[in-house]
């Protein structure tokens, strides 16, 4: 297909790249390691988002796991919303969310549940609780005991007692 490079050419393009200093900077001790410019970064990206979707979105959960082991939660989460990855992005924020409440990080909170589709955090009592501590703890008791109880009534109608 023409515009490809194969591995040959590969190389004798970056040697070029190299030497000229085009859109790239050497570093390291031993200058095997190569940064970028930005627009290289995000046109080579995108060529592999194109060319390779599959294991491009594999990479994006596995570096959004790698934020998450960081307690870079909010990269986390903001990878998985742009890939789209609902399911691992619900995820992320029922293991997150409390910690959010502890560090009283509120907004964060407030802002991630209202990024889920209401549906999906109606379905989910690790979600709906976090809502309901959400209100609590800004001082909205009132609102926040029918959340708790539809929390409490979702986990005794799945046999879910001991949460």
């Amino acid at each position: 297909m023409p515009g490809r490079l194969g591995p040959g050419r590969l190389e004798e393009t970056g040697q070029t790249v190299r030497e000229k200093n085009l859109f790239i900077m050497q570093i390291g001790t031993d200058g095997k390691w190569l940064r970028y410019h930005r627009i290289v970064q995000d046109f080579l990206q995108q060529r592999f988002q194109e060319e390779q979707p599959e294991m491009a979105q594999a990479l994006q959960l596995r570096l959004a796991e790698v934020f998450e082991e960081r307690g870079e939660v909010e990269k986390a989460f903001a990878l998985l919303r742009q890939i789209g990855a609902l399911d691992q992005l619900t995820g992320l924020v029922e293991r997150a969310g409390a910690a959010l409440i502890i560090n009283e990080r509120l907004v964060t909170l407030r802002s991630w549940l209202d990024n889920l589709p209401a549906a999906r955090v109606q379905e989910r009592p690790a979600l709906l609780s976090l809502q309901g501590a959400y209100l609590c703890t800004v001082g909205n008791g009132k609102g926040a005991l029918p959340v708790l109880d539809r929390v409490i009534k979702h986990l005794r109608n799945s046999g879910d007692l001991p949460h």
